[in-house]
């Protein structure tokens, strides 16, 4: 009356009318298990599990005769020394069997385990002369679900099952026994399962003295079954850790204070076959062949601080030779029951490939560092060049316009050469500190244009700015541009005043450039935007180049103010 599989148990109630739920006993499938047990303790199922033992001649039909006290003690006491002897929890199970059976008829015997975690329950312990063991399942609404519902022993003759049918509260469920016998197995409060006997066979039944035992026996089964099953847990965990250990494919020491080693995985007994057996060395031993340990070890760190820490080291070969690169990460190894250092967990990745790359990829770095320095010079030296061959040019140029011509085109030349002389110099090849390029620029145009620093003053306001390539050299030659007009034609006959540049960064990555002074200011008949000047069209041109705007302040002199964003690299098509 245990289970049943759908549509089963109608056709088995309608062969046993006469007896209301049992009949004579039935030969099945589930002796095969009581075999199986009996044959690991050498003895056959019926010597271990027939009635025939427990019959009372003298007492009335179906009864049987009753244990004392001290039989029912050394039961316990066998199952106690069968919990802790037992190799696994198969064969504690059938030791409970064995000796309950020497109590009473326990032909038909299986042990239920509830998992509340999951909600499930499943028969470790299983024999039974009609049914095969069941599945784990869902409760539902067996005989053995009412006990674990009710926390109550239950003794389910055909009548008390009847009514219980009848009520709603239980199922038929498997084969119909006679006598159903089931007690819940309790672990502090908690029900942890069932143990449970039924008998087949007419003559053959439970009384409420059998109930009384086996209750009586339940409590140390219970305990019993709990530790075993923390116990065989436990193992498991170990077993799986063990086994995520040994498959890892990176390497792992295991450290005591002392950096000796106490376990390593396959990964490391692979790369230092040579050093075999690593298991008692010390770790600068093994792994480095050295006396005393490393100048660079997180190992020592984590020993010395308790914390995490990382390093890159050699992996070193049979004679020493240093044969690839290890990551290598030290973690302190906390007893959690003390909360002290017990050792340290090292953990190692072989990145000797990654490293080489790395190498590599520096070293291809580095030459075409050099290259770009090299093409930065190279191009500085010759603007120098077609600089110095304007300049010995002009010396033939007798018309006073078409020489300063060339002297404009020089100094142009010399912005953009300037560009270049900072960048080879600059440890970043591809950007400049624009506001040290201002300075330098600003005090060659005056000395360029022979300009009395008494008479027109210099003043720059910048911050900290670099720019790529893409957005100096058009922002120098557009500040070129505009000191040289306001040089040129701000101050005439004489006149003092002021040039100012100014530089700053804005919100959302715009920058401003002002470039202003206190002279006679821009002409009010004359569009700046539209002038025939080539300076000026070489302003707005690289303002539009840069993706900025320009804008001509209306207070005395001039006031130019450039608003620009940094010229992303764009690839050419």
């Amino acid at each position: 009356m245990h289970r049943s599989q759908p549509g089963t148990h109608d056709k088995k109630m309608k062969t046993s009318k006469n007896s209301g739920r049992g009949g004579k006993k039935k030969p099945g499938r589930g002796i095969g298990a009581a075999k199986k047990a009996a044959s690991r303790s050498k003895r056959s199922p019926n010597s271990l599990f027939s009635q025939a033992n427990h019959e009372d001649p003298n007492a009335p039909n179906g009864h049987f005769k009753s244990r004392s006290k001290e039989e029912i003690n050394e039961c316990i006491f066998r199952i106690s020394e069968a919990a802790i002897s037992s190799r696994n929890l198969d064969d504690f199970f059938f030791s409970i069997h064995r000796h309950i059976a020497e109590l009473m008829p326990a032909h038909n015997f299986y042990i239920a385990l509830y998992d509340s975690v999951n909600d499930m329950l499943s028969f470790p312990y299983f024999v039974d002369e009609c049914d095969p063991t069941p599945a784990p399942k869902k409760l539902g609404k067996g005989l053995t679900e009412y006990v674990l519902r009710t926390g109550k022993p239950l003794l389910a003759s055909p009548e008390v099952f009847a009514e219980l049918e009848k009520s709603g509260e239980v199922e038929s469920i498997g084969a119909p026994s006679i006598d159903w016998l089931g007690v819940p197995l309790k672990m502090d409060g908690q029900i942890i399962g069932a143990l449970v006997l039924q008998t087949y066979t007419e003559g053959v039944r439970y009384g409420q003295e059998e109930m009384n035992v086996l209750k009586f026996v339940s409590g140390q089964v219970a305990m019993a079954v709990n530790r075993r099953k923390i116990e065989e847990e436990v193992q498991e965990r170990g077993r799986l850790l063990a086994s995520v250990f040994e498959s890892i494919q990176d390497g792992i020491s295991i450290l005591d204070l002392d950096y000796r080693i106490i376990r390593v995985n396959p990964a490391m007994e692979k790369w230092y076959a040579h050093a075999m057996p690593l298991i008692g060395k010390k770790c600068f031993e093994a792994y480095h062949l050295r006396d005393q340990a490393c100048a660079v070890c997180p190992t020592r760190q984590s020993l010395e601080t308790g914390q995490a820490a990382y390093e890159v080291v050699p992996k070193v070969g049979t004679g020493g030779e240093v044969t690839g690169w290890m990551d290598l990460y030290s973690f302190p190894l906390i007893d959690q029951r003390t909360g002290q250092m017990r050792g340290v967990i090292e953990y190692v990745r072989d990145i000797t490939e990654r490293k080489t790359a790395e190498d590599r990829l520096q070293a291809s770095l580095r030459e075409k560092e050099v290259l770009l320095r090299e093409i930065h010079h190279r191009v500085k030296n010759n603007m120098q060049i077609i600089s110095s061959l304007l300049n010995l040019q002009s010396r033939h140029i007798q018309d006073p316009g078409v020489l300063e011509v060339f002297k404009e085109s020089q100094r142009r030349i010399r912005s953009m050469a300037l560009i270049h002389e900072r960048l080879y110099q600059s440890a970043d090849l591809s950007r400049i500190e624009f506001s040290q390029y201002l300075d330098n620029l600003t005090h060659r145009l005056l000395h360029s244009y022979q300009v009395d620093s008494d008479r027109i003053r210099l003043s720059l306001h910048t911050e900290e700015v670099f720019l790529n390539v893409n957005t100096a050299i058009p922002c120098g030659l557009i500040v070129n541009e505009l000191i040289s007009n306001a040089l040129k034609h701000a101050f005439p006959d004489g006149r003092r005043g002021e040039v100012a540049v100014e530089l700053h960064r804005n919100e959302g990555g715009e920058f401003l450039l002002r470039v202003r002074d206190n002279g006679v200011g821009f002409p009010k008949t004359l569009d700046y935007r539209r002038t025939e000047t080539l300076g000026m069209q070489i302003v707005v041109t690289l303002v539009d180049q840069i993706d900025g705007t320009i804008e001509m302040g209306a207070s005395g002199g001039t006031d130019f103010q450039i608003r620009f964003k940094e010229i992303l690299y764009k690839p050419s098509l």
